[in-house]
């Protein structure tokens, strides 16, 4: 099941498909890329792609219009050699998806699926064969789970067998499943490999895939590690971009995403953050969900993610009772915001106004900006009230929030709310929050 798209992804997706279906429809190959930085979320990308074109329908047989295959080149990468990494991916595809195959089906459908379950076996018998003298069937589970007393017997494995021989017989066998269905390969991990074998990775996929028709090879790739890994390969005076055109044929760059509202049931399933708090009511919760998406916007995932990882351990450090939801809210924002005046202080929200320079800090920006002024206008009320020295903020979530941001960080207390004895426990714990935030990296 696919987690929920809280960055926005699937019109990004659906541009890929649409991609796809128009190379499809006229049979024609392509090796594109999608290239994202670090944390960008490529692989939740490539997850929506194939679940996408698994459920697209040929018209000619009503039978599924693609095979997809999904080769994780860093999971795969004990074989020295990626052309048998690339197939040995196909292979274990192949069985993964042998019960769906086995089902009672349409003769052309039947047909197809057949084409490929033997062409596959033929590719990894003919490799298989080169190396040990048998075929690949009955030996591949003894290749899989070989153990470090058989490493060296595997590393040997490309010096022993006819490479040109093995590359015609992959190719042929790629032609001949293309001619059933259009092979869709998606090649994930890369940033994960070492720089010589990712390039090794990617000229091998030019050499198997080059002018077969009806195959679309997807590589998620960061273009700035590549560039590195391409001159630590080549030389400092290789130009990536002209060594690349021989390979890629189109890129789809892929930005940090557009935070969408939703991220709060996400972090709800997925963190366990959300579970320390008391339940917000509808219109707090979408208070939440806008806060988020504005504070957030430009900032990767996976940031994202270990950022509430943080503030979860931290939090649990403190206490495991259950408490308001502006705790939560005050933790985000202190993580989200962390040294942003070099005082680890979240005290400038409080004193923020429309002279704020937003180019000094660089991390709210004119939409954060606006959002910060809005969320402290609402935390005060219209007429200004003074309790026994100290004003009086509104007793809704924005203003609970500004006061537990005062409690945090000043000794002595400017704002009130109308029941503070009510968060008492609270405010105990934001106060330790933020002395522990103040040693930590």
């Amino acid at each position: 099941m696919m987690k929920q798209d809280i960055l926005g992804r699937t019109k990004f997706v659906n541009s890929i498909v649409d991609f796809i279906n128009v190379l499809s429809e006229g049979k024609r190959g392509c090796c594109f890329a999608i290239d994202g930085k670090w944390g960008t979320g490529k692989t939740y990308v490539l997850d929506m792609l194939e679940e996408e074109l698994n459920q697209i329908q040929s018209e000619d047989t009503a039978d599924n219009r693609y095979f997809v295959f999904h080769y994780n080149s860093w999971e795969y990468d004990y074989y020295d050699e990626p052309l048998v990494a690339i197939v040995a991916s196909m292979q274990d595809e192949v069985e993964n998806k042998e019960s769906i195959w086995n089902r009672e089906v349409d003769k052309t459908i039947q047909a197809g699926i057949e084409v490929a379950k033997t062409e596959v076996k033929k590719m990894v018998g003919s490799l298989a064969e080169k190396h040990i003298g048998v075929n690949f069937v009955n030996v591949i589970d003894a290749i899989r789970k070989v153990d470090q007393e058989n490493e060296e017997e595997k590393e040997s494995y490309d010096d022993f067998y006819n490479f040109k021989k093995a590359m015609s017989d992959v190719r042929t066998s790629m032609g001949k499943i293309a001619e059933e269905k259009t092979i869709v390969l998606v090649v994930d991990e890369l940033d994960r490999c070492m720089p010589a074998y990712a390039i090794k990775v990617i000229e091998r996929l030019h050499h198997i895939f080059e002018k077969i028709n009806n195959i679309v090879v997807i590589i998620a790739v960061d273009s700035e590690q590549l560039d590195s890994s391409i001159k630590t390969i080549y030389g400092e005076k290789t130009n990536p971009k002209d060594y690349m055109k021989k390979i890629i044929d189109i890129t789809f760059k892929l930005d940090a995403g557009e935070i969408s509202l939703g991220i709060y049931k996400k972090y709800e399933k997925y963190e366990k953050f959300f579970s320390y708090f008391k339940r917000p009511d509808d219109s707090e919760k979408e208070l939440i969900e806008k806060t988020f998406s504005t504070i957030w916007a430009g900032v990767d995932m996976r940031t994202q993610e270990k950022s509430m990882a943080k503030i979860e351990t931290l939090h649990s450090l403190i206490s495991n009772e259950e408490m308001d939801i502006a705790v939560a809210m005050l933790e985000i924002f202190a993580i989200r915001y962390y040294d942003v005046y070099g005082n680890r202080s979240l005290l400038w929200i409080v004193n923020m106004d429309e002279s704020i320079n937003v180019e000094r800090d660089g991390m709210l920006g004119e939409n954060g900006k606006a959002w910060m002024l809005d969320f402290k206008e609402r935390a005060f009320p219209y007429a200004k009230q003074i309790f026994d020295g100290q004003e009086r903020l509104n007793d809704n979530l924005q203003g609970r929030v500004l006061w537990l941001i005062d409690c945090a960080y000043r000794t002595e207390n400017e704002y009130c709310i109308d029941d503070m004895e009510k968060y008492q426990k609270e405010k105990k714990c934001v106060k330790e929050f933020s002395k522990l935030i103040k040693i930590i990296e």
